[in-house]
């Protein structure tokens, strides 16, 4: 016998999510954005961005992490259910989930990326996360623009709609670092890579 459990999107109290939407319209400070976003946190995992008109930046992750007894990294794995070693009791409170108040570089990049630094935040949320290229994207595009003083509406449109691939890149530059002689297929030279 077994058993599936996944906490993702439980059948959780949904009032309080909805409760949290309608406050977060009228919040006053920081404090109080990531309080009411306990309420949704109740409810699914989000990044949140927070801006004021005081010129106050910061980011909220929101959702309910279970605090695993087993290793870090089994949750990738069915694991024997029936044993309690892998199981969770409890759930990371909303007040120990990453925030972030006005960084020191003037700001704050959510992308799906990790967004901590295991060795400096002390609770794990997972090792499944997307690989951080869009992440740097941005970063790079913003660089650009602080180092011009020119950050614009304009050029957050374009920097929100850019295709741009750090991977792609990466990778056209180890391609073109291939000889010609290394490019194979099935162990035979490719016949049009012998021909450029």
């Amino acid at each position: 016998k077994g058993a599936l459990s996944y906490k993702g999107l439980p059948s959780r109290r949904r009032v309080g999510a909805v409760i949290g939407i309608v406050k977060l319209l009228r919040v006053k400070s920081f404090e109080e954005f990531d309080a009411t976003l306990s309420y949704i946190s109740e409810l699914i995992s989000l990044n949140f961005g927070y801006a004021d008109t005081d010129g106050n930046i910061g980011y909220v992750l929101t959702g309910r992490t279970p605090l695993r007894k087993g290793k870090q990294g089994s949750e990738l794995f069915p694991l024997k259910g029936w044993t309690g070693n892998d199981s969770w009791d409890e759930f990371l409170p909303h007040k120990d989930l990453p925030k972030a108040l006005n960084p020191e570089n003037g700001y704050i990049i959510s992308a799906n990326h990790k967004a901590v630094d295991y060795k400096e935040y002390k609770h794990y949320l997972g090792s499944v996360f997307k690989a951080g290229y869009r992440a740097m994207a941005i970063e790079r595009s913003l660089k650009k623009s602080i180092e011009k003083e020119k950050i614009t509406v304009k050029a957050m449109q374009r920097l929100q709609l850019s295709t741009f691939s750090v991977a792609a890149e990466d990778f056209v530059k180890i391609v073109r670092s291939l000889s010609s002689e290394s490019l194979t297929i099935c162990g035979e030279p490719e016949a049009d890579a012998k021909k450029n």
